[in-house]
């Protein structure tokens, strides 16, 4: 048992082999609390081939939804409810403006899938950018509006079917960690993306300064509705396991002082937004010499002769 384990009468996924690699050798990592509400303890284990982190116990699929925050999950909002959620979206203008240009570096315009839309912010952005834009989202209330947002419907995962060769870049920002079955979902994009299609994947990364300062208290680790817990040799397990190739990594400035301030106010630090400013900054430097932020956007590509 993992010191602290919350155990009820919902039922536990058992994850045998790593997504990322096949392995089927976990160890013990570390633990994290659900500071988003339950103050639930859960144990992280790692893949001693990858490092891919899994979160356990990991409640049934269908369990998972009472974690996810009601009415308060502000990717999922068009609209600010406190002064944090202000501040978000304020800086969220600044960061689709850097999204766009990371994209536009590799990618000029064609069609682009935002699967895990949330309200439609990023699809939208980019359809008056040009681009022409479809989205994927499982929250009901999010899909509306990113349906408002960008002219067309949004459909849940559930009744999306990847249509072959339909995309030339799909797009995942900070999604990946909460699928279920990752290495299943890339086949997907995989046989939705043309040949030489673009696939970006934004997830927090373990191998971060900001998660060995933080510990237990690294806000990034989400749990439980984050269900892996991804670092660079992971990825790029899972890309080779799927058929993508590795098309380079680009670490996210914003990400890493988001990051550090929900930190701080898991320590209940009453200095929150000062040390969470000053860490995100040191979080930021470090990232420029290392290539490993707090948030990491990972490209993959689906070679020129793939089917």
């Amino acid at each position: 048992m993992w010191s602290g384990e919350f155990v009820e009468l919902w039922s536990v996924i058992t994850v045998e082999e790593c997504p990322c690699c096949g392995a089927r050798e976990f160890e013990a990592w570390t633990e994290a609390t659900d500071f988003r509400g339950s103050n639930e303890t859960f144990g992280i284990a790692r893949c001693r081939r990858c490092g891919l982190g899994a979160t356990r116990p990991r409640p049934n699929d269908a369990d998972l939804g009472r974690y996810y925050p009601k009415g308060n999950y502000v990717s999922h909002q068009n609209k600010a409810q406190s002064l944090f959620d202000r501040v978000y979206f304020e800086v969220q203008k600044r960061n689709l403006a850097f999204k766009n240009r990371v994209v536009s570096a590799k990618v000029r315009t064609g069609r682009l899938l935002d699967y895990g839309c949330g309200a439609g912010s990023f699809a939208g952005y980019m359809r008056d950018k040009g681009w022409s834009v479809s989205g994927v989202e499982i929250d009901p209330e999010a899909a509306r509006l990113a349906s408002e947002r960008i002219g067309q419907t949004v459909h849940s995962p559930d009744v999306w079917v990847p249509e072959q060769g339909s995309q030339d870049l799909i797009t995942l920002w900070h999604v990946l960690e909460h699928l279920p079955d990752p290495e299943a979902r890339l086949r997907d994009f995989y046989h939705a993306l043309r040949p030489g299609g673009h696939l970006l994947i934004a997830v927090p990364n373990t191998a971060s300064r900001d998660r060995a300062q933080y510990h237990r208290h690294w806000a990034a680790w989400d749990v439980p509705i984050h269900l892996w817990h991804f670092q660079r040799v992971s990825l790029r397990a899972l890309f080779e396991r799927t058929g993508f190739e590795s098309a380079g990594s680009e670490p996210m400035p914003f990400d890493a002082y988001y990051i550090a301030l929900l930190s701080e106010q898991n320590r209940k630090n009453p200095l929150w937004w000062f040390s969470g400013v000053w860490h995100g900054w040191r979080s930021t430097v470090h990232a420029r010499k290392t290539g490993e932020g707090s948030s990491v956007i990972w490209w993959a590509r689906k070679p020129e002769t793939g089917v």
